[in-house]
């Protein structure tokens, strides 16, 4: 199957000689298409810069790219592409429905009722007659990436698309991402710095650090490994006198670092020395805590 996006090497360096700041180094990259992948990193680690690279706004110092299966990106790829980019750029002066129609026209596109429907997908249909300077950060939003959707692209590409989104706007943003891959079959790249979102909603994701790829993977994979066995016990102290080395307080539990094959022995085992034990699970690693680690592995 053809990846949406492939990168080989890619990087982008500004100024020259001593002076050039590398924004991406020589990234190697493959986003297979149909499903939601997460660009995730501290700021400047060069999420925004990879973006814009294969979008065609900056040209890259190193490396090339191939863009749902083209290496040359020309006006006939980039109509099979939505984007939206950091914060949105939008007329103050013209309505949600007439910035539309006026992006519909400049595209070629000639379909009011596309205009409409993608109105009431991003939650505006009350609020179209509405100049944009009206707008709450969160509607803007919500506009840019109707924009990005009129076209019912292949790749959709989106930066921060929850910036200014309430809580329950991003879990309507959430449901939406999902919808356009499951049922519409669209490839979406997001980046975001909302771990617990992006965990939520992504199926893969890429780490980048300073310019650099340090993990990538199937989040599902990513956050598998068992973060410990948690025992809460009575009395603890004699717990932690049984378990010894294995064991180290957290809360008012115990964490047991174990195969999870070991777990029922060590529940007898506590049992059977009076210990009354009142709560035993796995702890599971969250999103954030693997992208931590990674920063600090990448240090």
């Amino acid at each position: 199957m053809t990846a949406a996006l492939e990168t080989f090497g890619l990087g982008k360096s500004y100024g020259r000689g001593g002076r050039a700041v590398s924004a991406l180094g020589a990234l190697d990259l493959s986003v297979p298409k149909g499903l939601v992948y997460g660009v995730l990193g501290p700021n400047g680690a060069g999420k925004s810069t990879l973006l814009r690279l294969v979008l065609g706004l900056v040209k890259p110092s190193r490396g090339g790219f191939r863009l749902l299966g083209e290496s040359s990106i020309d006006a006939r790829v980039l109509r099979r592409i939505g984007a939206m980019i950091e914060a949105p750029s939008l007329y103050p002066f013209l309505t949600a429905r007439e910035t539309l129609r006026a992006l519909a026209h400049l595209s070629g596109l000639n379909d009011p009722a596309r205009e409409e429907a993608v109105l009431e997908r991003v939650g505006l249909s009350e609020a179209a007659h509405r100049r944009v300077r009206t707008y709450s950060m969160g509607m803007k939003q919500r506009l840019a990436l109707g924009a990005a959707l009129l076209a019912r692209p292949e790749l959709l590409i989106l930066d921060e698309p929850t910036n200014g989104l309430d809580p329950p706007g991003i879990q309507e943003m959430r449901v939406l991402v999902r919808e356009l891959v499951e049922k519409e079959g669209v490839t979406i790249i997001l980046s975001s710095h909302l771990l617990d979102e992006v965990q939520k909603v992504c199926d893969r994701v890429a780490i980048i650090n300073r310019g650099e790829l340090v993990s990538e993977g199937r989040v599902s994979d990513l956050i598998s490994g068992q973060g410990g066995f948690f025992i809460r016990a009575a009395p603890r102290e004699k717990a932690l006198a049984i378990l010894g080395a294995r064991a180290r307080p957290q809360d008012d539990g115990l964490v047991v670092d174990i195969p999870p094959d070991a777990a029922p022995a060590l529940i007898r085992e506590l049992v059977g020395a009076n210990i009354d034990v009142f709560e035993a699970r796995w702890l599971t690693q969250s999103l954030e805590r693997v992208f931590l680690s990674s920063m600090d592995q990448s240090q």
